[in-house]
């Protein structure tokens, strides 16, 4: 029986490299025992980071009713990924990645222990809030490109795009249950034990990966100097016209997209008048429709191209964002809002699976590093740019902006157009 199934596995693996058009469904690469491990850990912890992100959120507009300070939290989580991830890249390159990756984590837990300990001692500001929103945003800087590239060496390269939509189905798992729990516990325990059991939430990544560096693997890393593989990762991208292309997309679509995240908090506060719980359920809404998108994703791949879905989607995130500017029904906004996450899957799946896909598996911690670097930049640049308008104007006049520049954002396939590589089996 096993080896019927294996049989017929390596069938659909031959017919899809035959023929690119082909996809794989979805589960195909938890077939993996190392990746469907990691994922499962993954998704815990990644509830965890969002309860933190919501709890974050919530709290700044209970500490200052400025705008700008509650926009900045979506600044602090993602620019020390522009700051700091194309060294991460070049290291994740370098290094034992699991042996790298467990130092990260327990960097992570400790950050968020702090946070935790310091709101119940009752000492905690705006400032040290965005802070140690910044430290837990550093950790993620130094992970994400080791932990993207080790995720994609643990499948096919024909399975990265199943694969990506994977792990977006991981976070976006997590993304329904850690606002709607996050928005209940913060009304019952207060932000602290929400900070805390982000903290607990790593545990699961820190013993896999512990286990993992103890375990006999191979090590894939570049034999480069530090600075020659620094340079080297840059040259890769500067011969790479398609890669410029899925850039430049990135930061101009995330640069918009950052509206949604970074203003939500205040239109609860300060639009509908709500509290806490609200605000946790619409952000589950969003992780609703994300997880409904990453199960259609494998059949649309499969009729049309990347650049298609993209734009289609992108053009629904900003007509939804506009929707949430004019719209103060609670009922109608988790319909609006769900389906913006559908758009919102599609868009960074999309987009992250151009990205892995472009290059071999040696170069792909500091290729994915640039791609992190103008994304996280594009997030962070946004979200300040979207607090400044609604501080000096208002949270609908930013809200619209936003989508005006999203419904044009299409308009980049003119000369930019986002694909996904077929390179050689790795």
């Amino acid at each position: 029986m096993e080896s019927k199934a294996t049989d017929a596995l390596l069938t659909v693996q031959s017919n899809a490299n035959q023929n690119p058009q082909n996809k794989f469904p979805l589960w195909v690469p938890l077939r993996h025992a190392r990746y469907r491990t990691l994922w499962l850990s993954n998704a815990f912890s990644n509830t965890g980071t969002w309860m933190q992100a919501m709890a974050a959120a919530w709290m700044m507009t209970s500490l200052t009713t400025s705008p700008l300070m509650t926009a900045s939290i979506q600044t602090a989580t993602n620019l020390p990924i522009f700051l700091f991830a194309l060294i991460a890249g070049t290291l994740a390159d370098m290094v034992d990645k699991p042996k790298f990756l467990l130092i990260v984590n327990i960097q992570m837990a400790l950050s968020a222990l702090a946070l935790s300990i310091l709101v119940f001692l009752g000492v905690i500001t705006p400032w040290l809030l965005l802070i140690f929103t910044f430290s837990l945003g550093t950790g993620a800087a130094f992970m994400w490109p080791a932990w993207q590239a080790s995720m994609s060496g643990l499948v096919d390269h024909s399975e990265i795009p199943a694969a990506a939509t994977l792990n977006g189905l991981s976070y976006n798992l997590a993304s329904v249950i850690g606002p709607a729990l996050g928005g209940l516990l913060f009304r019952m325990t207060g932000p602290g034990m929400l900070f805390g059991l982000n903290a607990i939430s790593f545990l699961g990544l820190i013993i896999v990966y512990d286990r993992w560096r103890r375990s006999t693997h191979e090590i894939t890393v570049t034999k480069q100097k530090f600075n020659e593989a620094f340079i080297s990762g840059f040259k890769a991208v500067a011969n790479a016209p398609a890669f410029h292309a899925i850039l430049i997309n990135t930061g101009i679509i995330l640069f918009a997209t950052s509206a949604f995240m970074s203003l939500l908090p205040l239109v609860v506060r300060d639009v509908l008048h709500l509290d806490s719980g609200v605000y946790g359920m619409l952000m589950g809404f969003l992780g609703v429709g994300a997880v409904a998108g990453a199960f259609l994703l494998p059949t649309l791949r499969a009729k049309f191209a990347t650049q298609t879905l993209l734009s289609f989607a992108v053009i629904m995130f900003g007509v939804l964002l506009s929707a949430l500017a004019i719209i103060s029904d609670v009922r109608l906004l988790m319909i609006i809002i769900a389906v913006s996450g559908i758009a919102w899957v599609t868009i960074v799946s999309s987009l992250n699976a151009a990205a892995q896909s472009s290059f071999p598996i040696i170069m792909r911690g500091r290729v994915l590093a640039i791609y992190m670097i103008v994304m996280s930049g594009g997030l962070a640049f946004g979200s300040y740019t979207w607090g400044l308008l609604a501080s000096a104007y208002s949270i609908k006049m930013s809200l619209f902006v936003a989508a005006v520049v999203l419904i044009l954002c299409p308009l980049l396939a003119l000369k930019w157009p986002v694909k996904i590589q077929q390179l050689q089996q790795e």
